[in-house]
């Protein structure tokens, strides 16, 4: 391992290894990181573990008929789960998806530039990110995968060019299956980088840049073979919605890659950060390795491009920012060999930034494992295999310590307790879908309902045709709740219900909700 200055060997790895720590022991140290869609993703793994014929799971939930191109979550927890517990498993995933950005910037560096040195580091303040606070962790970590895999494909620049396709084509497919958009995310890297080449060599010869061109597309066979034999079931519901957000979204989604709730100053001091490595480039004091500009071009004009939602996949147009970061930090090399002291002195900023943002961190996801063991103690009430409807007004309350995205899921824990049916599991485009018998109780992409919902839902049933769209792919669900669900659970946060519909007994409740059974119990869905 090559580096500047005093940071080499040891110390440069002891650096790396500081950092690694800092990042990876707030969410090691608790028992369930409240992170957006994360208790969703592991309700999943837990129903898949447990969804055996006869079984209280297998009454609510199948396996999809066809290819599923989003399970990088469901192999390596599956995997981990051979040697520890479900949620140390989901720890685990996690703490690697913290690793991804200093990882990939690391292996594209070295493709790159044949070393690694100090610069690497920089990719833990992107450590945590708006994608590791919604929980978007499937396809973080499969974008890593598809950094570390463009990484090969610069590295096998030499090779024959069917032994090289044949190669990155089949760890094209594992991308792919991993998650379907991180392998559009490694495609865009790979054009960025055949146009670029082809136009620094002015398209000349010709039958070089057809040859290359040809070689490039070629990875795709593999994927496409899978998708023809297997069908692929890629969307979030059955009315696929493409929307595009307004210019102002746009300008904030420069800044996901250092966005994670956390003191306003922290936040601000991160972005100026960010800001200050950009002005670095544009002042010329930071270049850009000539193999990556189209790359990073490729990713930037993409990410412009963006729906926001893409196909019912919210925030697009908010994933490939971090890539953009991970590929220009992989690429950058200064005009002129820094000295020692400044290298010392960016060893101990990044000491500082890290540390502060593993502090913040720290003590946000302590706060939410409490708020996420008042969850667990109310399912422990659940009779096995109830059926859940969870309402939230997201509305400000008193023991509320975080915005609503990352704590909506909450409840999904307990399907893992008390294997409930929840009716906003994600669906659909997940290896997990709902049984027939239980559609119109469900929603393949939504969230808690609201307390006018609620209480609208007591007095109407559903319509005698299809069920409205709701959200992004998904479906009014809750009308008529009395007929479809047996206990209610009521996330208020401390802050007062109002007036509740007839027919409710309260059960149990805590600081952050109340469980309530449904009088009269018993009432199933008609089949």
């Amino acid at each position: 391992m090559q580096a500047i200055g005093p940071l080499n060997g040891w110390r440069l790895f002891s650096l790396y290894a500081v950092l690694a720590l800092v990042v990876t022991v707030p969410v090691l140290a608790v028992q369930v990181p409240l992170l957006g869609d994360y208790p969703n993703h592991l309700a999943r793994i837990h129903i898949l573990e447990n969804l055996r014929p006869g079984s209280v799971l297998a009454e609510f939930y199948q396996r999809p008929s066809r290819l599923v191109p989003y399970q990088a979550m469901d192999v390596v927890v599956g995997a981990l789960r051979a040697v520890m517990p479900l949620y140390l498993a989901g720890r685990v995933f996690i703490a690697l998806c913290l690793l991804v950005p200093p990882a990939a910037t690391a292996a594209l560096r070295y493709a790159v530039l044949r070393r690694i040195g100090i610069v690497p580091a920089a990719g833990f303040l992107l450590s945590y990110n708006f994608l590791i606070a919604r929980g978007l962790l499937d396809y973080l970590f499969s974008a890593g995968l598809a950094v570390a895999l463009f990484a090969v494909w610069l590295l096998t620049a030499g090779w024959p060019r069917w032994r090289r396709s044949t190669l990155c084509g089949t760890g094209l497919a594992i991308v792919f299956l991993f998650h379907a958009y991180a392998g559009i995310t490694y495609c865009l890297l790979v054009c960025g980088d055949v146009l670029a080449t082809a136009i620094r060599n002015r398209l000349k010869p010709r039958y070089t840049v057809v040859l290359d061109a040809a070689a490039a597309s070629a990875q795709a066979l593999p994927c496409l073979m899978l998708v023809a034999a297997f069908g692929a079931s890629g969307s979030f519901g059955t009315a696929p919605v493409t929307q595009y957000g307004e210019l102002s979204r746009k300008a904030a989604t420069l800044l996901t890659p250092v966005m994670f709730p956390g003191p306003d100053w922290l936040f601000a001091l991160m972005a100026i950060t960010l800001l200050l490595g950009a002005a670095l480039f544009l002042t010329g004091r930071l270049r850009l390795a000539p193999a990556l500009t189209g790359p990073a071009l490729a990713i930037a004009v993409a990410a412009a491009a963006a729906p926001s939602v893409l196909l019912n996949a919210w925030a697009t147009d908010m994933r490939l920012p971090i890539v953009f970061c991970i590929v220009v930090l992989a690429g950058a090399v200064p005009r002129r060999a820094p000295s020692p002291y400044i290298v010392l002195v960016v060893a101990v900023a990044l000491l500082l930034l890290t540390g502060a943002r593993g502090v913040a961190a720290f003590r946000l996801l302590g706060e939410l494992d409490r708020q996420a063991t008042q969850v667990r103690t109310i399912a422990s009430h659940l009779p096995k295999g109830a059926r859940l409807l969870v309402v939230d007004d997201e509305s400000p309350a008193p023991r509320r310590v975080t915005e609503p995205l990352l704590t909506d899921h909450a409840p999904l824990l307990a399907t893992i307790e008390r294997d409930a049916f929840v009716p906003y599991l994600l669906t659909g485009a997940t290896p997990v879908v709902t049984r027939p018998a239980y559609r119109t109780a469900s929603s393949p992409n939504a969230g808690p309902i609201t307390m006018a919902q609620f209480r609208d839902g007591a007095s109407r049933q559903d319509p005698a045709g299809p069920l409205a769209s709701y959200g992004y792919g998904g479906n009014v669900y809750w009308l008529g709740w009395q007929h479809k669900f047996n206990y209610v659970l009521i996330m208020n946060y401390g802050a007062d219900e109002g007036t509740l519909p007839a027919g409710l007994r309260l059960v149990a409740q805590n600081e952050i909700g109340a469980l309530y059974q449904v009088i009269p119990g018993g009432l199933g869905i008609a089949r």
